[in-house]
């Protein structure tokens, strides 16, 4: 139970954590000749799977609003409401749907 957690919302309210961090497995293979770290070969295995990952790091996944997260908002916002209030920054995001950009 949160109390007092959400700007406008007196009541506790129970927020269930199901939209939280995800998880990406990757698997990278290269081919090429072995080496050795005193002498790398040029442009060798190691370089371009290096390359590879800063690929992926410079490429994030894009980020999501997920349908359970749409719905704690809308219910925060139709409670913040209740008391006369206009939650103009949650208002905003309760309009997001699953799939859209943050």
């Amino acid at each position: 139970m949160a109390h007092e957690a959400f700007p406008g919302v007196k009541r506790p309210v129970a927020a269930i954590g199901v939209a939280e961090k995800g998880t990406s497995s990757v698997e990278l293979r290269v081919e090429g000749r072995g080496g050795h770290a005193s002498t790398p070969a040029r442009n060798g295995p190691t370089v371009r799977l290096s390359r590879a990952v800063l690929r992926i790091d410079r490429s994030p996944m894009p980020a999501r609003v997920p349908a359970t997260t749409v719905e704690l908002i809308t219910t925060l916002v139709a409670l913040i409401r209740e008391r006369g209030l206009e939650p103009a920054t949650v208002s905003a995001l309760a309009g997001r749907r699953e799939g859209a950009a943050a």
